[in-house]
């Protein structure tokens, strides 16, 4: 269970790195200056490793 929760936290915060960035670029070539979420990593990672302990509760219970 614990690697199913470290695991989404990894994960999660690499889509979230991902995803800031994207952010960040497009509104970079959109408005001429970088917008993004703050901490968006930190709430991507959490919700990661909310979903990891979740799909392993219910991979357990058959």
């Amino acid at each position: 269970m614990l690697l199913a929760a470290l695991i989404g936290l990894a994960l999660g915060a690499i889509a979230g790195l991902v995803l800031s960035s994207l952010i960040g670029i497009v509104s970079y070539l959109t408005f001429d200056r970088p917008v993004g979420i703050k901490y968006l990593p930190i709430y991507f990672g959490a919700a990661g490793a909310i979903a990891g302990l979740s799909f392993e509760r219910r991979r357990a219970r058959g």
